[in-house]
This record gives C-alpha cells, sequence and structure tokens, in this order.
C-alpha cells in the first residue's frame, strides 16, 4: 500500500518509510549494500556508525569506495555516496565506535525507530549486538 506521496505504509499508524528515522551500524560490506537499499526504498532519515577507515582491500566488495577515498572515513564516504544516489535522503556520519558510551549515550538510540547491525567482523558483531541490546530495549533491532 502507499501513501498519495507514492511512498510505502510502513505501520499501521499510517506512517510511511520517509517517516522513520534509521539508524545503521557499520558501513563496511554489509552497510555499504544496507545504507544504499534503505536510501533507494524511500527510507530519508539516515544515520551512519563506522570507526573504520578505507583500505585497498575493502574496494573489491564494498561498492560505496573507490580508490581516492582510501584513507578516508567510511561512514563519512558512505553518506556522501548515498546522497548523491538519493538527493532527498539525509545521512549523517558518525565516526567512532558503538559502544562508546559517552560519544553514544543511551539518549543517543533513543531517536531512532530502526536500529540496524551491520557489522561484518564476527567478534566486534557479537559485542556491539549485547550492547545496541541494552541500548535499544524499546526500538528495532535488526542484526543483518
Amino acid at each position: 500500500m502507499t501513501t498519495s506521496s507514492g511512498a510505502a505504509d510502513l505501520s499501521q499508524d499510517g506512517s510511511t518509510f520517509a517517516a522513520k528515522k534509521v539508524l545503521v551500524v557499520g558501513a563496511g560490506g554489509i552497510g555499504c549494500e544496507l545504507l544504499k537499499n534503505l536510501a533507494l526504498s524511500g527510507f530519508l532519515d539516515i544515520e551512519v556508525v563506522d570507526l573504520d577507515t578505507i583500505e585497498l582491500s575493502n574496494l573489491n566488495r564494498q561498492f560505496l569506495f573507490r580508490r581516492r577515498h582510501i584513507g578516508k572515513f567510511k561512514a563519512e564516504v558512505a553518506a556522501e555516496a548515498v546522497m548523491n544516489m538519493n538527493p532527498k535522503a539525509k545521512v549523517v556520519p558518525h565516526v567512532g565506535n558503538i559502544m562508546d558510551t559517552e560519544k553514544f549515550p543511551f539518549a543517543f538510540f533513543k531517536r531512532f525507530d530502526i536500529v540496524l547491525n551491520a557489522l561484518d567482523n564476527i567478534s566486534t558483531c557479537l559485542m556491539s549486538l549485547l550492547y545496541m541490546f541494552f541500548m535499544c530495549a524499546s526500538k528495532m533491532l535488526v542484526d543483518m
């Protein structure tokens, strides 16, 4: 079902993808695909957290990045690339470790309707998932 603006309904209250605030944790292989899919599906208010910089070895599987981006922060480059794909989307990058409680306190997580874990490092993913589970107790938390 779609609304009069053409955006798909996301919930029974009639809100649309565009009205939902989404946090993506990770801008690597999984995060690049997820960010692109969100923006092209109509989600327009997205934030992304990642602490890594782009390396040459990332370029074969993380399509948002190019050789000229090596050494730059993944979150920043991914946000810019996704906004170029969908100029209506607002993608805010955050460089840092999602488990840094000073930078990402409970109040940070409360702002989002949906939190998507797109970390592709298994040890980091497991620890972060447990942390986010507690921080997002009343939110939709999806582990990709």
